[in-house]
């Protein structure tokens, strides 16, 4: 059995920059893509560790942007010892 940890780096959740480029709120995001507010609030403030694809779709239509917009890899650092 093996018993060891591996980074593999996260995801970023950009939703929160890109709406505040549109100068659209939570609120209105919710309403406009009819989404709770506490929802549309996770997604915001990358807090929401599950992601919904619908949801996404949705962000990306009102934004008018790609998924590569709001989500960004970034990779663990590597350390060598």
């Amino acid at each position: 059995m093996y018993n060891y940890y591996i980074d593999y780096g996260y995801v970023n959740i950009k939703l929160k920059e890109k709406m505040n480029e549109k100068n659209i709120s939570i609120h209105k995001m919710s309403r406009m893509i009819n989404v709770s507010y506490d929802i549309v609030k996770k997604y915001y403030y990358g807090t929401n560790t599950l992601i919904s694809m619908e949801i996404l779709a949705k962000f990306c239509f009102v934004l008018e942007c790609k998924i590569e917009d709001i989500l960004e890899y970034v990779p663990a650092e590597i350390v060598v010892k």
